[in-house]
């Protein structure tokens, strides 16, 4: 270059980009319009929120959604309430049955810690010995 010429363009080097990571796999079954379902995507990755919690409210407003579409319709409102009613009582007994199963591997689980010592050891400890053996 030479003294008193002028620079009408400059031209930078492209910088290597990094390559981008996919968005779309990591967000499947997530809508990107919505940005709750975003967030709790991320604090649920990040183990700062309980990822069955997100799962127990999201069902809830499934199910406030359905239910406000049945209300509209006595009927099928009488309907819904019955089948739902009927669910409610089979997971009951389901409850019911397997808090028998659980108390009874309790019980098993006692009986067999408390099986007595066979007959040479039970009741003969070092308080049974001579006193001058030692």
């Amino acid at each position: 270059m030479q003294v008193g010429e002028v620079i009408h363009k400059i031209t930078y080097a492209e910088e290597p980009q990094e390559p981008q990571e996919e968005v779309a796999p990591i967000l499947e079954g997530i809508d990107l319009d919505d940005t709750r379902a975003i967030a709790d995507h991320y604090l649920a990755k990040n183990n700062i929120i309980d990822s069955d919690q997100l799962e127990v409210e999201k069902k809830e407003k499934e199910l406030f959604e359905e239910i406000k579409k049945v209300v509209k319709n006595k009927s099928t409102l009488a309907e819904y309430l019955t089948n739902l009613h009927a669910s409610i009582e089979v997971m009951e007994e389901r409850l019911y049955e397997l808090e028998l199963k659980e108390s009874k591997k309790e019980r098993d689980s006692l009986t067999a810690m408390k099986t007595p010592m066979p007959k040479g050891l039970s009741g003969k400890g070092l308080g049974q010995l001579p006193f001058g053996i030692f």
